[in-house]
Order: structure tokens, then sequence, then C-alpha cells
């Protein structure tokens, strides 16, 4: 396969580039794949190509806020959920989102070009990172966010980005450029019903996640909140000292209630579960998978990247397993925590986690547990530094832990491995219509 390109001056004319990035073989190949049948231009389908507007961040205001990390390929989490005002929502239509709309990453290495198709049909709003495609055309727009996610849109999107040393954008005219094979629709639309099936699976997922998480809060006294009427409140110097903490917020009485609940059964997660330390040594010419934080879906799940050893981060320390629970010690506050599958044993993850392996406790309760809300305040309450707030392994292993009966355990267990196994099955759902839509561009040449 070659790896240099030959152009001619009229081409980089016509595509007002002269980058090499942009004549890279692969995306010339894919170019060339996306345009052999029919086709049209995406600007001629969605009839609206706009980015979101930088919003005004307000605690407890009515309107969630998209950002890059809420949108993933095929999906949106909840990850750092921030809010804006109804005013500022009203005031600012360009941001607004709305059922049906294809949402686009448009920033960032590592972030730029994930695209989802919008099922909600609550009102969210947009910020300026992320791009809005409406008012579409003869076309399924789930049919479309599918196709953008697929190897062949991917590449398509990867070479319209411009910039470099990680401040790399695409814009709406970019994406208008971008070529949408065209098929029956009998065919776009066996699509587009894979992807309604795939989301209410996700949806399912969230339903037992959901339902496993109020059993676990209920069962510890933590599901109504912990409410506190006290305007201020004073320490002893003596419990102070012995916390080795000055700053006020540790010692709010919703965080002391919190943690006196927890613990009442005198157990702390290194009575639950070991801290594993299995070193990872990379060997010229080996390829690994690795795992950082940006591999972790905000439900649980964790993804990974093929990596040379020769091209190895220093982060890349720690071997998981089988049923490890692996936690970001890194601003905990986002809830990135997962469960190692079967076919993840041996792989690697950063150093900004904590490899956890249950003793005493089934994984699945573990990995319910930190991800708690309450748990995530209290791990970011127990931080230190603010550019990079990060919790030591030695203190994580002496936050308060509380289980429920074996019979209680038992039923979030089950409800937890449903809610994986759903979202499995959403992802299977999603896999299939990738490959079909390959399958059907290859067809069509």
């Amino acid at each position: 396969m070659a790896v240099w390109s030959e152009v001619s001056l009229h081409e980089l004319g016509a595509a007002r580039r002269c980058d090499a990035e942009f004549f890279q073989p692969e995306f010339i190949q894919a170019e060339e794949k996306a345009r052999r049948g029919n086709m049209e231009l995406l600007g001629n389908l969605a009839l609206s190509i706009a980015r979101g507007t930088q919003p005004e961040y307000i605690e407890g205001g009515e309107y969630l806020v998209l950002r890059s990390v809420n949108v993933q390929r095929g999906f949106l989490n909840d990850t750092r959920q921030e809010y804006v005002s109804a005013e500022f929502f009203m005031d600012n239509p360009r941001g607004q989102v709305q059922y049906g709309d294809v949402l686009m990453t448009s920033t960032g290495v590592g972030t730029l070009g994930r695209v989802t198709y919008n099922y909600s049909p609550d009102a969210h709003f947009a910020d300026g990172h992320i791009a809005i495609m409406r008012d579409w055309v003869e076309v399924d727009p789930q049919y479309v966010a599918l196709f953008l996610q697929t190897p062949t849109g991917i590449a398509l999107i990867e070479r319209r980005y411009r910039g470099s040393s990680g401040q790399i954008e695409i814009y709406p005219d970019d994406i208008s450029s971008i070529p949408i094979p065209r098929f029956k629709p009998e065919e776009e639309g066996y699509i587009a019903a894979l992807c309604r099936k795939s989301q209410q699976r996700r949806k399912d997922s969230q339903i037992l996640y959901a339902e496993a998480e109020a059993i676990l809060l209920d069962t510890l006294g933590l599901n109504a909140p912990i409410i506190s009427n006290e305007i201020g409140y004073e320490r002893e110097f003596s419990q102070v000292m012995r916390a080795e903490r000055f700053d006020a917020q540790f010692f709010h009485p919703y965080y002391q209630n919190a943690m006196e609940i927890l613990r009442q059964q005198k157990t702390c997660l290194g009575d639950v579960a070991l801290l594993a330390r299995r070193q990872f040594k990379a060997e010229r010419g080996q390829e690994f998978q690795y795992i950082e934080i940006g591999d972790l879906s905000g439900a649980g799940m964790a993804q990974s990247t093929p990596i040379d050893a020769e091209e190895a981060p220093s982060r890349a320390q720690w071997v998981v397993m089988e049923g490890d629970v692996i936690t970001s010690t890194v601003r905990p506050i986002r809830r990135l925590s997962a469960l190692i599958e079967p076919y993840q044993a041996g792989y690697v993850c950063s150093s900004g986690f904590a490899v956890l392996e249950p003793q005493t406790v089934p994984p699945e309760l573990l990995l319910l547990y930190l991800r708690l809300p309450i748990i995530a305040e209290i791990l970011d309450l127990h931080t230190t530094a603010t550019m990079y707030p990060a919790i030591a392994t030695d203190v994580l292993m002496k936050i308060p832990f509380s289980a429920p009966s074996e019979e209680v355990v038992k039923d979030i267990v089950g409800k937890v491995s449903q809610s994986r196994q759903a979202y499995y099955a959403a992802q299977h759902l999603l896999e299939e219509a990738k490959e079909r839509v390959e399958s059907m561009i290859a067809e069509a040449a």
C-alpha cells in the first residue's frame, strides 16, 4: 500500500488545500470509494450546518449543555453535565439542539469527528465545539449519522480537519463537502432501523443500571438528600489535624453525614479489594491494547486502542485482568470507573487509574459503588492540587465502604449484569449497521 501521494497543481487548487495530510493515500482512497456510486454532498442533504454557542454556565440551570465529552460515536452520555439558564437558552437559538439533529464534535485531537443522532426529546444546548446538522432533505439522518461512524466516514472527516498542534478544527463548510453514498430507500431504512434498535437497547441498559443504583442508595440510606440547615459549622483543632485538611468544604456537614452513614460497617475499600500493581513492560515489536481515561464511556465500560510497544506512552503502567475494576484517580468527580471484561484480560491501562481486584464483594457491586454520585463527591473531596486534582491510592483504599445484604447484592449484580448485556447488544447492532454500509459501498463499486 502506498504511503505517499503525487498530486497536480490543479488538484491543489480545486481542493484549496496544500497540506500533505489532506492528500494521504488512505484519505484519497476513502474519498474515491464514497464517490464511486450514487452520492450526495452532505451540504445538499442537511440544509443547516452550524456550530453551537459558547454557554454561560450556571449551577442549577434549566437546560443541559452538550459538550465534546458528552457526544460519543452513536450516543450521548451524561459525563460532567453543565447547565445554562432558561433565559440564556431562549436568547441563543443557534445553540439549541432538537430531536432528530445530527451532532459532530468539531474541535481537538482525540475528540474531533465523533457523530451521533440525537434521540432525546428534551431540549439541550450545544457549546461552540459541536456542529449541529438539521433540516434534512430526502434522507433519513439516522443513516447519515451511522455512515459518518464507519471507517470510510471517519476517514472523510479526518481528511477535512484544519490546524495543528492539537488545535484542530473542522468547520461547517468542510462538513458540507463530505460525500454521502446513497442507496435505495429500503436499504437506508434498514440501517436506520438497526440504529433505532441499538438506541432502544442502550435505553434498556440505562434503566437497569439506574434501578441497581437506586436499590444500593436506598439500602445504604443515601436515597434522600443529606440536608444540613447549618449556616456555619465548627470543628475541633484535633479533628483538623487528624484529617490533615484545613479547607472548609472537607468538613461540610453534607459530606460528613454521608461518611458517617458509610462508616457504620467499619469497612473501607482496602478491606474488600486489593490494589493491583501488575507492572507492564513493553517489548519491542509487541502490540498491546491500551485503556486511557478517555476510553471510559461514562457507563462503566472501557474501550481500548491498539498501540505498538515502541510508541507506548509513559503512562501505560498497569496490566488489568478479568473482574478488575479500574477507577480514575484524577478528577474522580467524573465517575470514570469500569469493569474489565474477560476479553480484556491482559490489556494495559494508564497510571491515572487505580486497579482494584475485588476480594469479598462482586465486581459489579464495587463498580456501582464507585460510580455513585455521592461517592464520586467524597473521592473528589479527598483530592489534592487544583490544576490536576487527584486522590492518592493509599487515601482511596481508606474510603468507607458499606455493603448491603446478600439478597440485595444478588439483585444488584443481576441488574448490573443485564445492563451491561444490553449495552453490548446496542454496540453489536451499531457494528452490524456499519458493516452493512461498508458492504453496500463495496457492492456499488
